[in-house]
């Protein structure tokens, strides 16, 4: 084996007949990389633990030396003292570039009167790095270890791909080096405890794999599959941080009561404040605002609005009929005209993201809620409930949520409709 060939090369007198080498003595220091990587198989095991029981085998029992890896360093040392710590060694996520181990070893070999030498052992796997060849008198020896022709799977990311009133879809993309005509079984965990599998096809290198979870409980999950090529990528952590309380703040000018009674306080951190008494510096932390049938939006209230939007907040408009400085805030229209017919809520998009995993199927007949007045007519790109007359009651633009007419009891019966709460919730879990 290579490293075998290098070590008793390094540790052999040398003999250069009529040179002044002939007699000089030299120092060496050899880095063993201990990286991710190390763990592939070669013909005799993993590339590590090989080069390991290779150098323990054929260092001389007295001699000296320096060895250095990626997370420990020994000076001036024997086989028998570090004999331990290497066989027990962890693999380090993160190697050092070439030009730190030149440098490090430099520095190791600071007997000027000896030749120095440096032996590197590793599966140089950083390709699109330069060797530097820059320290001055500093003989270098590259043994590289070459593993097997072996498939490496990988997760490559998990995220949350669907949201539901009380469920999660969590994504999570695999890949291959090599196509694998068999599936592949992925598992989720949480907190220790085996939840779910699901398998991927990597017959084109790629797939994504798709668990459902139920939200009642905390997600503190392990993902994570099996591959006896590398295990350093074979999982990945991921948490729904369900133990945050979602914030939503409602600025009342009639009652919110309604409101508390969706926004409960094992989900939400709810607060509900009279307009006149509002508190600027509350808006930015919330992630939901409502506005309920304010008569009246200030010039500051509608500055603090907008940059709330930019920054991703999300906004539910409930309109009042005599309004005035709606218009100011990005994605609200103010009253353009206010009717005073009676109209029914008889359409519902089903394919809206709010309402998505709601019903079990469409209902084609239902109790109609319904309103008395409206303070626009408008037919939305995104609208998520629809009049009769196919304009829309609540719409999507942006960040904000618009609702067309008033909800207070005087105006609409919507209150006691049983698509209030899935919406006004699903509104907050965005």
């Amino acid at each position: 084996m290579a490293v075998i060939a290098c070590i008793v090369i390094a540790f052999a007198q040398p003999f250069i007949p009529g040179s002044n080498v002939a007699t000089q003595e030299k120092e060496t220091a050899i880095y063993l990389d201990n990286s991710y990587s190390m763990q592939s198989s070669g013909s005799k095991g993993e590339l590590f633990k090989t080069a390991v029981t290779d150098l323990l085998e054929r260092l001389p029992n007295d001699q000296k030396f320096t060895l250095f890896t990626n997370s420990n360093t020994y000076t001036n040392t024997t086989k028998k003292e570090v004999a331990n710590d290497l066989l027990n060694s962890e693999y380090q996520s993160k190697p050092l570039s070439y030009e730190q181990i030149q440098l490090k070893a430099n520095a190791l070999l600071n007997d000027n009167k000896k030749r120095k030498e440096l032996i590197i052992i590793s599966d140089f796997q950083k390709i699109d790095e330069t060797f530097p060849d820059t320290i001055k008198g500093l003989k270098r020896e590259l043994v590289f270890l070459e593993a097997e022709g072996s498939n490496n799977i990988s997760i490559d990311t998990a995220y949350i791909s669907r949201r539901e009133t009380n469920s999660i879809d969590i994504s999570v993309s695999v890949t291959s080096d090599k196509a694998i005509n068999n599936p592949v079984t992925l598992s989720l965990e949480n907190n220790d405890v085996l939840v779910a599998k699901t398998s991927v096809d990597l017959t084109n290198l790629k797939d994504t794999g798709i668990f459902n979870f139920e939200t009642s409980q905390p997600l503190q999950g392990r993902i994570y599959l099996e591959d006896n090529s590398l295990s350093f990528d074979n999982e990945l952590f991921i948490s729904n941080n369900i133990d945050r309380k979602i914030k939503v703040l409602a600025i009342n000018t009639v009652d919110g009561d309604f409101l508390k009674r969706i926004y409960t306080e094992d989900e939400f951190d709810f607060t509900a404040v009279r307009s006149r008494d509002l508190n600027f510096n509350l808006l930015k932390e919330q992630n939901l605002i409502i506005l309920n049938e304010l008569n009246s939006i200030s010039v500051n209230l509608a500055k603090e609005i907008n940059t709330y939007l930019r920054n991703g907040g999300y906004l539910v408009m409930i309109p009042a009929l005599d309004q005035s400085g709606y218009s100011s805030i990005n994605n609200i229209q103010g009253t353009d005209n206010i009717s005073e017919k009676e109209k029914r809520i008889t359409e519902i998009n089903y394919n809206h993201p709010l309402l998505k995993g709601v019903f079990n199927k469409q209902i084609s007949n239902f109790q109609y809620p319904k309103v008395n007045a409206t303070t626009n007519t408008i037919s939305a790109l995104n609208p998520i409930l629809k009049f009769e007359d196919g304009s829309s009651f609540l719409f999507q633009k942006g960040n904000v949520f618009n609702f067309t007419a008033p909800l207070n009891n005087q105006n609409s019966n919507f209150k006691n409709s049983p698509l209030i709460v899935p919406i006004l919730y699903n509104m907050g879990a965005q």
